[in-house]
């Protein structure tokens, strides 16, 4: 109610705010004070009033932290509220996950397992947004999951369904059926989890599709048309880092498809570019408020529509700016997007050396990241750029109903040795636990000399 109001009369509000929230002070009655002043926070973030919101956000830590500290749930609360509300226009989204560990923490110790749970459905998917390596927010997402199931939250059950999801993708594991998924949130009116799902699916539609789409022009009015859907969802979450996150994902897609349809005179180019420009408007804006969660995702759109208008200087000097910022902030998996846009990018223009210098690159940060099938799949796609010495290359072949693999070694004096060195470690070695430790000697053994085989942290072998 208070919010809707403050749309319309935002000054009056204000002052009736102001005179309602000394009261509530004066009177001590910390858990509707707090609660009112971060109603209003979210009312003024709708409006784009971001600074003043962040005071009102910030007053209400401050009314947890050392007015009434000994009001742990009511500390929950507002800790948690700050971090939905306000963290993504100022603080680092790094920082929202501390402040969702704290909160979740806060509310275990104080027996408030609905908050709890509560609080999961806002950690568990700033595990992708934040880019931080797969395998360790696996192992949050097994932590915090059994939270979901002893509250019975369904958002939180559904969000860790999403996520889940979306690391099986990247990880190239067997996943859900996504569209299973979605239709069995939307009956159960589980809108938030449904958004983020459809926000990573947009993500992972932008990371894995490639040029080889088919009816370019039937794709782009489909995807296009899946975007204005999820954008209908996405007006309910207006203060979540996945609003605006949908809108820097979904313009990656839209000046994808708006080149796919250039020169095809079709309604639909026009529109996309419409759409494209009021996200990139309200992106930049959100970049002006906090550059350290959106200003690479900023240039990295500036860099893609230079590239579509073939301004090859514009290009480049918008993506170095777009990786070093990502590299700069902590997001791995941005920066890997960059490289790989500008390995395309360098093939179109005829720059192959500049091109294997980017794939390199792309390969290392999307290895960081622990999106170990898109590494595979970018090695599949561009065989021509992967660096012949540093690649063992497997070929299998099926006899009869027998696979056998045959290795081709470029250095075959010295993996014959390390083969015939394996073969008599592994004899000799009884114990399983011994035989997995010299197994993954062998292997390191093996790396070390076919010129350290690893890109970051995934072996190409």
């Amino acid at each position: 109610m208070l919010p809707a109001v403050y749309l319309a009369f935002p000054h009056l509000l204000g002052v009736i705010s102001a005179i309602g929230f000394m009261v509530m002070l004066d009177n001590r009655i910390a858990p509707e004070a707090g609660p009112f002043v971060m109603y209003m926070a979210d009312a003024l973030i709708m409006r784009r009033d971001y600074l003043l919101a962040d005071r009102y956000s910030k007053l209400s830590l401050k009314i947890a932290e050392e007015i009434f500290p000994e009001e742990l749930n009511f500390k929950v609360q507002v800790n948690h509220l700050y971090m939905v509300f306000i963290s993504h226009c100022f603080e680092h989204v790094h920082n929202c996950v501390s402040k969702s560990k704290q909160a979740m923490s806060v509310a275990l110790e104080c027996g408030n397992f609905a908050f709890a749970g509560y609080t999961q459905v806002y950690f568990l998917p700033q595990l992708l947004y934040t880019g931080g390596n797969i395998s360790d927010a696996c192992d949050d997402l097994v932590k915090v999951g059994s939270i979901g199931y002893r509250t019975k939250n369904q958002t939180a059950l559904g969000i860790m369904r999403a996520v889940q999801y979306t690391f099986d993708v990247l990880q190239g594991h067997s996943a859900e059926n996504p569209e299973e998924l979605l239709q069995y949130l939307e009956e159960t009116s589980n809108v938030i989890s449904s958004v983020h799902l459809q926000t990573f699916m947009i993500m992972l539609r932008f990371i894995f599709d490639d040029d080889t789409v088919g009816d370019r022009l039937e794709y782009s009015k489909k995807v296009f048309n899946e975007i204005l859907q999820v954008e209908k969802s996405v007006a309910f979450v207006t203060g979540l880092f996945c609003n605006p996150y949908f809108k820097f994902v979904s313009s990656l897609m839209m000046l994808r498809m708006v080149n796919y349809v250039r020169g095809l005179n079709d309604p639909i180019e026009k529109e996309m570019q419409q759409k494209l420009d009021l996200y990139v408007i309200e992106l930049e804006d959100l970049a002006k408020q906090s550059p350290v969660n959106w200003l690479n995702k900023v240039q990295i759109l500036r860099a893609c529509m230079a590239g579509i208008e073939n301004r090859f200087w514009d290009f480049f000097n918008y993506l170095d700016e777009a990786y070093n910022e990502a590299d700069k902030q902590g997001f791995s998996h941005e920066s890997a997007m960059a490289f790989e846009m500008g390995t395309k990018f360098a093939l179109r223009v005829g720059k192959e050396k500049l091109a294997k210098r980017y794939f390199k690159k792309a390969l290392k940060r999307y290895s960081k990241w622990g999106a170990t099938y898109k590494v595979q799949s970018m090695m599949k796609r561009y065989p021509q750029l992967v660096p012949k010495k540093k690649i063992i290359q497997m070929t299998a072949k099926k006899v009869g109903s027998k696979e056998t693999s045959t290795l081709d070694f470029s250095l075959a004096s010295q993996s014959l040795e390390s083969i015939l060195r394996a073969s008599q470690v592994i004899s000799s070695t009884i114990d399983m636990d011994d035989l997995l430790l010299n197994i993954m000697r062998i292997v390191r053994y093996i790396s070390f000399y076919v010129n350290n085989l690893d890109y970051g942290n995934c072996w190409c072998i």
